[in-house]
């Protein structure tokens, strides 16, 4: 910033030794500032229009395990506004012989299979789940060794009778071990439940390199089951959605 003093007779200089109220502290709202200058016992203060803009730096990195994700925690170096972005999906357990290449974690004593679902063990994903699924339906196409099961969504358990969307969590418990897996619907990316319109823009997006997808999305969207995500895909869900077909 650059600080003028102008005097009676007309002239001017810059001048260095002058304060900011609280200018070691501003933030990105601030709008105005005080200046202060003295010069032979005289202090003159103004007010001056500002515009403070973040200027973030990373201040820390974690980087994703089997079971959390990784992200970066940016800061802002003026006003010390912290924001969490390049989030990364959580690894999963690679299970080899029963422990996981990468933390070392014993594979729970629980068994999951499906004769309607695809059960991946290694991401703990329960894949290819249809439209409008109850939890009831969910449980009954499930077979294991779980002597208790609870499907939640945000943390909230949800009944027999409630539709489970891409994203919720089972939790599979029997007198020795527990096991925690995610589902994915066909076609239901925003994780209502259902494969509509709203999941169709979601495609869109990202197959136009807007937005990215997480890897349990990444199975809901690709509903031909072609390992690609991409107009075929929007394709069969309007087709789901118009009643052209009864399913994914």
């Amino acid at each position: 910033m650059i600080v003028t003093a102008t005097y009676g007779d007309g002239t001017s200089r810059n001048v260095t030794n002058y304060s900011i109220e609280n200018g070691d502290k501003l933030t990105a709202e601030q709008t105005k500032v005080i200046i202060s200058y003295t010069e032979k016992g005289i202090t003159k203060t103004t007010e001056q229009k500002i515009k403070v803009e973040h200027n973030y730096k990373v201040e820390l990195v974690k980087e994703p395990t089997c079971t959390e994700q990784g992200y970066t925690i940016y800061i802002c170096t003026a006003c010390s506004t912290r924001y969490k972005g390049n989030v990364k999906e959580a690894l999963g357990h690679n299970f080899i012989d029963g422990i996981c290449t990468r933390c070392g974690e014993k594979k729970p004593d629980i068994s999951v299979e499906s004769e309607e679902y695809h059960v991946d063990e290694g991401s703990n994903i329960i894949s290819r789940i249809t439209p409008n699924t109850t939890v009831g339906e969910l449980i009954e196409n499930i077979i294991t060794n779980a002597t208790e099961i609870k499907v939640f969504k945000d943390e909230i358990e949800l009944g027999e009778e409630d539709i489970i969307g891409t994203d919720v969590k089972i939790v599979l418990r029997n007198e020795d071990a527990e096991a925690e897996y995610r589902v994915s619907i066909i076609g239901d990316l925003d994780g209502d439940g259902d494969a509509d319109f709203l999941d169709m823009i979601e495609i869109n997006k990202y197959r136009l390199g807007f937005t990215t997808l997480s890897r349990i999305q990444e199975l809901a969207g690709d509903v031909d089951k072609n390992g690609k995500i991409n107009f075929f895909d929007m394709i069969e869900i309007n087709k789901f959605r118009l009643g052209l077909t009864n399913q994914l």
